[in-house]
């Protein structure tokens, strides 16, 4: 959907992510043709509140650079991964992976982390893939498993951890004392944290959760745009929201 800016110097054009796995990009062609004009919402804004809420932020990671579809029986599956890691195998036995964690909030609630494997080997001795994972150099947790198949680690740690830049998590494949060998991959991670209402870059992408009025700080100009999201095919503009300024 898109929405003509006021004064006619430009639009704005929002498209949903529609993932799936037949494409790692997400690409849209725009062209001169009637389309759908994003609808409109009258609302009252109300007065600015100071109260520092926070929300849950939740960021999915993942990068399609390679497929294992000897595994797969269906094309409808999702066969691409990230990583491979071979345990005990110098060089191909540790895998880091950037990313950001903008606006998390060092004082708030334990940080959820989720990472998925895909184990490609089977000895037969029992828990033969073994994974450990740390976040800016503190190991979080770690995951044995058997066979081929998926397997998931799930993890908790301080979000004092997290810096407000680049982070880094370190994937490690250890070698079992009986096990021969051990070959997996590594599809995606989650995480969740809580962060401020407060804009990066000129932008926020948040929820109200149970906040009935959200303020939000951090905007370098007045030309503020909200829109509602609730529907990601088809987004609301917010027109009557209050814009308002602190400091001198």
């Amino acid at each position: 959907a898109f929405s003509v800016m006021p004064g006619g110097d430009g639009f704005f054009f929002y498209a949903w992510d529609g993932g799936g796995t037949y494409s790692a990009e997400n690409a849209y062609m725009l062209s001169w043709v009637p389309g759908p004009a994003m609808a409109v919402a009258a609302v009252t804004g109300p007065t600015p509140k100071d109260d520092p809420f926070v929300f849950h932020q939740e960021f999915h990671y993942e990068q399609d650079l390679f497929t294992a579809i000897a595994f797969f029986s269906s094309p409808e599956n999702d066969y691409w991964f990230w990583k491979y890691f071979i345990a005990g195998e110098v060089g191909e036995n540790v895998r880091t992976f950037q990313f950001e964690a903008k606006g998390a909030l060092p004082g708030g609630d334990q940080v959820d982390m989720t990472i998925r494997f895909f184990s490609a080997t089977e000895s037969g001795v029992p828990l033969e893939h073994h994974a450990t994972a740390s976040v800016n150099g503190t190991p979080v947790g770690e995951i044995l498993w058997n066979g081929i198949g998926p397997a998931e680690l799930a993890v908790q740690f301080d979000p004092a951890l997290l810096s407000g830049g680049t982070n880094t998590m370190e994937i490690t494949a250890l070698l079992g004392s009986n096990v021969e060998y051990s070959i997996f991959y590594v599809d995606s991670f989650d995480l969740k944290f809580m962060r401020k209402y407060e804009a990066v870059n000129d932008q926020l992408e948040f929820r109200g959760e149970t906040n009935g009025i959200v303020t939000v700080t951090g905007f370098s100009t007045s030309a503020v745009y909200v829109a509602d999201l609730s529907n990601n095919r088809m987004p609301v503009l917010l027109d009557g929201v209050t814009i308002d300024s602190t400091g001198g």
